[in-house]
């Protein structure tokens, strides 16, 4: 093992106050609650053991990630031509290294956006099943709301009667009495609540801003940075031409921590980007062309 191997143990103990660390080859995954771990590849894994179980073991094992993603050349030493995780599939650890993004600013969420389709590539904190229309459509629904003085996040706890009262009721003081629209935004609010739920609300919310941001930029930009409508920030910074890396933090957030983050790990979010697969947009429906039967050519 080389000294800059045993050097980054030192580095990963003192940094996640641990009382040791250890490369271990071969056996099964731990099971000791004072120990945190991340594998390597099939056979590998860096351990680090606490004097007592840590209160939150997720948060020390997304850090354990980053500084291990942050060394991956020194790493690559324990074996010629090996990397951290090299069995896993690049949009796994682009997950692993996305929450630990997000984990080291603090940030509710860390996502990667694909300026010209509607892929979200990476959704740490938010959650799968979201696409770019939903979320567009979900900040649409809680503007509409607020032009009606209204609350969103309120109306997706009201049972079907209570939300066709408020909206009546609403639509009124608006003075506007249109049965269609009444109808349109009950239907809009149903959406959110089946598609989204109120849990998730303010999540989704500040993923859609963080889209139109996205959309917002030209050719010429290379990063944003805004403050969101509800307290905190909401950053973004281009990587491979057409994607973005763009984070969602709270009022807490430090810039020194999230650009210390950023300059850490953008570099490897963008070789993993760049090994994604392609994307595939969805079928479109096929034109049917009518050909001349072969026996009127005889």
């Amino acid at each position: 093992m080389s000294r800059a191997v045993l050097r980054l143990l030192d580095v990963v103990t003192a940094q996640l106050g641990g009382v040791d660390a250890r490369l271990e080859i071969g056996g099964l995954d731990p099971e000791d609650p004072h120990l945190i771990w991340v594998n390597l590849d099939d056979s590998e894994r860096v351990v680090v053991v606490f004097e007592s179980p840590p209160e939150d073991p997720g948060a020390l094992q997304e850090r354990l990630v980053a500084l291990l993603n942050t060394f991956a050349e020194t790493l690559s030493g324990v074996e010629p031509g090996e990397t951290m995780q090299r069995h896993a599939a690049p949009d796994r650890r682009l997950e692993q290294v996305m929450d630990a993004l997000r984990s080291r600013c603090a940030a509710t969420l860390a996502v990667i956006i694909d300026q010209q389709s509607p892929m979200i590539w990476s959704e740490s904190g938010l959650g799968s099943g979201y696409d770019r229309d939903l979320l567009l459509d979900v900040l649409t629904t809680s503007r509409a709301c607020l032009k009606l003085e209204l609350v969103l996040g309120q109306l997706l706890a009201l049972d079907d009667d209570a939300l066709d009262e408020a909206l009546t009721a609403a639509l009124k003081r608006a003075n506007v009495a249109s049965r269609q629209r009444l109808r349109e935004l009950a239907t809009r609010v149903e959406r959110t609540k089946s598609e989204v739920g109120a849990d998730n609300l303010d999540k989704a919310l500040a993923a859609a801003h963080l889209i139109e941001l996205v959309r917002e930029q030209d050719r010429s930009s290379d990063r944003f940075h805004q403050d969101a409508e509800v307290g905190g920030v909401l950053l973004g910074r281009r990587i491979n031409g057409i994607y973005w890396v763009a984070l969602a933090i709270g009022d807490s957030w430090s810039e020194l921590h999230t650009e210390g983050a950023l300059r850490d790990l953008l570099p490897g979010i963008e070789r993993l980007v760049l090994a994604l697969p392609p994307f595939d947009p969805p079928p479109r429906g096929a034109r049917v062309l009518r050909l001349p039967s072969p026996l009127r050519s005889v």
